[in-house]
């Protein structure tokens, strides 16, 4: 009985031993295993990642933005009058030139008094009489020898004769035509000697310390604006101004469907001529914005105009923009978060919610 249970102790100790090596050894078995599987996870991943498509992105953030509208203009005088006669005779006097700079009240053309000095006489003579007659029926109104309206009608004709000779001072005072307002003689049809009749032009004078830059803006755009708004103006030659906005057409011109818009612009120092190219940044309201080239732009599928980014997950994303305002070197978008990823190069070979490479640049980096 001894014997036995020594040889079942011996066994039972026996089979500890083995269980506890074999179960070493499947636990070695199963490291392999899991070892193995997670080596084709990982060069799965390496492999994957190797087919993807690699973009450049660039991180750039919002910043206040004067929101503008741009147009092509040109220069336009704002003050020009063509000076005409007020009465007809032969000219004898014509002391500008075109191109001259005239004054306030100075002589622009004079025409041949003729008769009119002749004419003045005769009406003060009249008047004279007329005077004469209307004292001698007052007095013998007074006395009772004429009726009151003899009275009544020496005065009407002392008023009319008072009238002629107001008339005829008035004609010597046209024979002498004068410049309305200072500014540049741009035009003198008329010669010495040639007739000038009421109506008929003896120059043109223009006033160009005040300009108009005159600009036709787009249907789509009109509601954005109003009178007052501040403007900028770049000329053709470089100069800038500041400008208001002075005027909207109340209707679009039928061809084009744009309406005219007029900026002015102080031009003491004359370096607008008239007719002039430019162009015109009308300032809107303030917006958070991110600068970005051009290039950057592009369409979904519905054609809505947007930019492409990155989130967090390197997963593209489209988001649709506003343009604020377009400039020679970019353009200021709004509807973008204030700090977002967008990818610089690469955005036309990706669509939205496909996975990329990244391959992140600073704003400094794309701009150089």
């Amino acid at each position: 009985m001894k014997i036995r249970s020594s040889f079942y102790g011996a066994f039972l100790f026996t089979a500890a031993i083995a269980a506890y090596i074999g179960s070493g050894y499947l636990d070695k078995e199963q490291q392999k295993q899991n070892d193995a599987e997670q080596l084709k996870i990982e060069q799965a991943v390496k492999d994957a990642a190797a087919t993807l498509t690699t973009v450049q992105v660039m991180a750039i953030k919002a910043a206040q933005q004067v929101a503008t509208i741009s147009l092509p203009a040109q220069s336009e005088t704002s003050n020009r009058v063509r000076v005409a006669a007020e009465t007809g005779g032969i000219i004898i006097e014509l002391p500008i030139e075109k191109g001259q700079m005239v004054k306030t009240g100075d002589l622009l053309c004079k025409i041949d008094l003729g008769t009119r000095e002749s004419d003045l006489a005769q009406a003060e003579a009249n008047l004279v009489q007329a005077q004469i007659d209307y004292n001698s029926a007052v007095k013998l109104v007074k006395l009772g020898h004429v009726a009151k309206t003899t009275e009544t009608a020496r005065k009407a004709q002392l008023d009319g004769a008072t009238a002629a000779v107001k008339r005829a001072a008035k004609e010597i005072e046209r024979v002498e035509i004068k410049a309305p307002f200072g500014g540049v003689v741009e035009n003198i049809p008329s010669k010495i000697g040639s007739l000038l009749n009421p109506g008929m032009e003896c120059a043109t004078i223009s006033d160009g310390t005040i300009m108009l830059i005159v600009g036709h803006i787009s249907e789509r755009d009109i509601s954005r604006i109003g009178i007052g708004l501040q403007a900028k103006i770049v000329m053709v030659t470089g100069d800038e101004f500041a400008g208001e906005l002075t005027y909207i057409a109340a209707a679009a011109n039928p061809k084009t469907r744009t309406f005219r818009v007029d900026i002015t612009v102080n031009n003491e120092k004359n370096l607008i001529r008239d007719g002039m190219t430019s162009q015109i940044s009308i300032e809107l309201e303030k917006n958070k914005a991110h600068f970005i080239k051009k290039s950057l732009l592009t369409l979904n599928d519905n054609g809505v105009i947007g930019v492409r980014l990155v989130d967090d997950q390197n997963i593209v994303q489209f988001h649709p923009v506003t343009i604020l305002s377009d400039k020679r070197d970019g353009v200021w978008i709004a509807g973008l978060e204030d700090e977002v990823n967008i990818i610089s190069i690469g955005h036309e070979y990706v669509q939205a919610g496909q996975k990329v490479n990244v391959v992140t640049v600073t704003a400094e980096a794309d701009n150089g």
